[in-house]
């Protein structure tokens, strides 16, 4: 705002109404409150004084009520030897509509909000900025009472909603909802009456910033807003289960195993909104299913390397097939725990960049569900083939002979593989 950058020692005029302080994570900032002026850049320096009151002064007239504005200033250099540029950069804020704007015409593509239709929109879309940058400045200005109990009741509400609708879209499930309720009661309590602490302000504008933007996606409030999260479900479904003669062939092969996790999977990446929740609750599941899929096809490796000690040279490549279907599955329920492991899919931008790159235009998830089956799928061929080869193995040379006790080892090995595969089921993850 400013292209010159003369050095004005005038410290003993403004440096004195400058108050540093200090957020809960640790970071640092200035705040002049007489002024309503924040800024990252030590004001105590010549050079970044002057750039600021500059500025200040240039915008001061253009705002009528400042009561309840305040305006940010940055340097990209604070207070350089040799500086190249006397720009700032800045925006203002409004606590009373919770509102980020800026004295000219900003592009809304260059913020990082992406293209808006509609003023509602482009209000929608600044909420959770503005609950942003209260997080990051929380030492000089409370979360004002309505805000907070607005907060409590929306968090009540969101618990409710979470345990009536299967597609409720708020970001929290019930039980983070009762969490962050006890948490925000815990502020309340700890001295008596509400605290005004630094900690509880960034703890409030924390969790708004999350509900507004969840909110600004859904359109909320606006003319057609996503009220379930299934909503269009039957739709996009549809779109995503073309009909393909190739895909038919290798779902076969698979048994239709990946059928179910594909319609799960589409159902969460609904209108590819992205709520963790529901993925870290699919992943875990998947996690275990693969630490059980990975010991029963040991179990199967260790078998077959045993039959295949045996002298039998008709039966070496059906015994050799059971190995390497087995060893197989072991690899491969190994490399994806490995891959699908909670720490890289943290966050939604995480699991989101996940799910678009392995998405498919024309079939979706259609190809990830096949993947993330097999460690199912080898495991159910393995067993087959065992089943064969021990059947082949240990069948009598006279037909009117029966072996009980040969069959009996037969059975044992689908016993021992379907026992814990009913633990499984009987409690999921």
């Amino acid at each position: 705002m400013s292209d010159g950058w003369t050095i004005i020692d005038n410290q003993g005029e403004f440096a004195t109404a400058w108050d540093s302080h200090v957020t809960p994570e640790g970071d640092s900032y200035w705040c002049d409150c007489d002024r309503k002026i924040i800024s990252h850049a030590d004001p105590h320096q010549p050079v970044v004084a002057n750039l600021i009151n500059t500025a200040y002064e240039k915008i001061r007239n253009n705002i009528r009520d400042w009561d309840n504005v305040e305006v940010f200033f940055n340097t990209s250099q604070e207070a350089p030897e040799t500086p190249t540029s006397g720009a700032l950069e800045y925006y203002f804020i409004n606590h009373s509509t919770r509102q980020v704007f800026w004295i000219e015409d900003v592009k809304a593509e260059r913020l990082g909000i992406g293209p808006v239709t509609s003023p509602r929109q482009l209000r929608s879309a600044l909420v959770p900025e503005y609950w942003t940058h209260v997080d990051y400045f929380p030492c000089h200005h409370p979360v004002n009472d309505d805000a907070t109990e607005e907060l409590l009741n929306v968090l009540r509400h969101g618990a409710i909603d979470d345990m009536t609708a299967p597609g409720s879209t708020f970001p929290y499930s019930a039980k983070e909802c009762r969490q962050y309720l006890s948490l925000f009661e815990g502020f309340k309590n700890s001295s008596g009456v509400a605290s005004r602490s630094a900690f509880k302000t960034a703890s409030i504008a924390r969790v708004w910033s999350s509900i507004t933007r969840v909110r600004h996606i859904n359109g909320y409030g606006l003319k057609h807003p996503r009220l379930d999260r299934l909503q269009g479900l039957g739709d996009y479904s549809s779109m995503q289960a073309r009909r393909s003669l190739k895909w038919r062939v290798i779902e076969l092969g698979c048994f239709d195993m990946s059928r179910g996790l594909f319609g799960r999977m589409t159902a969460l990446w609904n209108g590819r909104i992205v709520y963790q929740r529901h993925w870290h609750t699919l992943f875990d599941e998947l996690r275990r299913e693969w630490e059980l899929m990975a010991l029963i096809n040991v179990v199967m490796l260790m078998a077959s390397i045993a039959l295949l000690l045996k002298t039998q040279a008709n039966l070496f490549i059906l015994k050799s097939l059971v190995a390497s279907t087995a060893g197989a599955g072991v690899v491969l329920s190994l490399l994806l725990h490995r891959v699908h492991q909670r720490s890289g899919l943290a966050t939604a931008s995480d699991i989101s960049a996940y799910i678009s790159y392995a998405e498919n235009y024309y079939h979706g998830l259609r190809g990830l569900s096949i993947v993330l089956s097999l460690p199912r799928v080898l495991s159910l061929w393995g067993m087959i083939l065992l089943q064969v080869t021990l059947a082949m193995e240990l069948s009598p040379d006279d037909p009117k002979e029966y072996q009980w006790d040969k069959w009996a080892a037969i059975g044992a090995v689908p016993a021992t593989v379907l026992l814990p595969a009913l633990a499984f089921f009987r409690n999921p993850a």
